[in-house]
């Protein structure tokens, strides 16, 4: 092995790397569920934002708090998008 194989990759990288698989095991996942229709991913996009729009609102208007954090909203997308 040389030095170069032994070299940890620099942060920005990785985290390229990562994001790329991740949206391409989403972009994978959205295609099946939708049946391999053609507006599978736009329609499967705005399900999730409605989804979150709506708890959003109606755990807002009860008064419910996250677990963490002070924002109800980025505690679903946190929970919801992944």
């Amino acid at each position: 092995m040389t030095a170069d194989a032994l070299k940890q990759p620099n942060f920005w990288y990785a985290l390229t790397v990562r994001a790329r698989v991740t949206l391409s095991v989403m972009t994978q996942l959205i295609k099946r569920h939708g049946g391999g229709a053609r507006l599978s991913f736009p329609l499967s996009m705005i399900d999730m934002s409605g989804r979150i729009i709506i708890l959003g609102l109606v755990f807002s208007l009860i008064g419910r708090r996250p677990a963490f954090g002070d924002s109800v909203v980025l505690f679903l997308v946190t929970g919801i998008i992944p």
